[in-house]
C-alpha cells in the first residue's frame, strides 16, 4: 500500500512537473510576444514620425512649387496685362480629394456624393483627417452641416480606414485662370468664343522661352489686325532667342516678322513636296501668288486702298 501510495505520489508529480513545464513555455512564449509588441510598437511610432515629417515635407515642397508658379503669374501680367489677365489659386482644385472620399463612403450607407461634397466644401483633408481620427462627429455636424445620423455614419465608415493615408497626402492641383479683358470687364477664358480664346492663348505661347515653338496656322479666328500688332510684334521680339516655326497662310507672318527662312510646300491631294526654300526674297513670288493671290490681286488692293 506504501509503495502503491509512493508510485501514485511520483505520477502526480510528474503530472504537476510536466504542467508547470507546459506553463513554462507559455510564459516564455508570451513574454517574447511582449518583447515583439513592444518592438513593433516602437516601430510604428517610429513610421509615424517618419510618415509625419515626409508628409511636412510634401506640403512645404508643394508650397516651394506654388511659389514658383505664383512667379510665373507675376511675370505674365507683367508683360500681357492689361489685355490679359492670369491668376492662380493654390489648392483650387479639390477633384481628386472628392474622389478618394466619394469611395471611402460607399459603405456608410448615406448619399455619398452629397455628403462627400459637403465636406470638400468644408474641410481641406489633413483637417478632415485629424477630425476623423479623434471620431469628432460634432465637427462635421458643425462644419459640413450633417445630420447627426450622416456623421456618426461617416466617422464609423472611415475613422479607421486606410483610406485616411490617401486623404493626408491627396494633391489638390493649383488652378490657374486666364482671363481676357472684353471692354471694362474681364472674361474667363471657359466662356470665350473661339476667336477670342486664341487671341488669349497666343500671346502666352509667345511669350520668352528657351524651348522652340511650333504653331500651326495661327490665323484661324484671328484678324489680320492682331496678327499684325499681336504676333508679329511678339515673333520680332523674340525670334533673336528663340526658334519659331509657323505653318501659315497669312503672308504678314513671314513679310512682316522677317522670317530668316521660308519653305514652300505643294501637295498633289495626297502627299506634299517642297517646291521652294529660301529668304523671304528668294521666295517673294510664290509668298505673293499663294499668300497675296497674286501679283494682280496684290496691285488691285494697293489701288483700291490708294496707298
Amino acid at each position: 500500500m506504501e509503495f502503491q501510495a509512493l508510485i501514485e505520489k511520483h505520477q502526480e508529480a510528474q503530472g504537476q512537473a510536466a504542467e508547470r513545464a507546459k506553463l513554462e513555455r507559455l510564459r516564455n512564449d508570451l513574454l517574447a510576444k511582449q518583447r515583439q509588441k513592444q518592438q513593433n510598437i516602437e516601430q510604428l511610432g517610429n513610421l509615424e514620425t517618419q510618415r509625419q515629417n515626409l508628409v511636412r515635407q510634401l506640403s512645404e515642397q508643394r508650397d516651394e512649387r506654388f511659389a514658383v508658379r505664383e512667379a510665373i503669374v507675376k511675370n505674365i501680367n507683367a508683360h500681357l496685362a492689361p489685355a490679359i489677365r492670369v491668376s492662380i489659386s493654390q489648392n483650387g482644385n479639390p477633384e481628386r480629394y472628392q474622389r478618394i472620399l466619394e469611395d471611402g463612403l460607399k459603405s456608410a450607407r448615406v448619399k455619398h456624393v452629397i455628403v462627400a461634397q459637403k465636406i470638400v466644401d468644408a474641410f481641406v483633408p489633413w483637417d478632415l483627417v485629424v477630425a476623423l481620427r479623434r471620431r469628432d462627429s460634432g465637427v462635421l455636424i458643425e462644419r459640413a452641416e450633417l445630420n447627426p445620423d450622416q456623421a456618426e455614419k461617416v466617422v464609423t465608415a472611415m475613422a479607421n480606414s486606410s483610406v485616411l493615408f490617401e486623404l493626408e497626402t491627396v494633391e489638390l492641383m493649383d488652378l490657374p485662370t486666364i482671363e481676357l479683358k472684353d471692354g471694362e470687364t474681364y472674361k474667363e477664358s471657359l466662356s470665350l468664343s473661339t476667336g477670342q480664346k486664341c487671341t488669349t492663348v497666343l500671346p502666352l505661347l509667345l511669350l520668352e522661352s528657351a524651348n522652340p515653338l511650333l504653331v500651326d496656322q495661327p490665323e484661324d479666328n484671328l484678324d489680320n489686325r492682331f496678327i499684325s500688332e499681336a504676333v508679329v510684334e511678339a515673333i520680332l521680339k523674340m525670334k533673336s532667342r528663340r526658334q519659331m516655326i509657323f505653318v501659315t497662310h497669312n503672308p504678314n507672318i513671314p513679310v512682316l516678322g522677317d522670317a530668316e527662312r521660308v519653305f514652300v510646300l505643294d501637295s498633289d491631294g495626297a502627299t506634299a513636296r517642297k517646291s521652294n526654300e529660301g529668304t523671304v526674297d528668294e521666295c517673294k513670288r510664290e509668298i505673293v501668288n499663294l499668300l497675296e493671290g497674286g501679283e494682280n490681286a496684290f496691285k488691285v488692293r494697293k489701288c483700291r486702298y490708294a496707298y
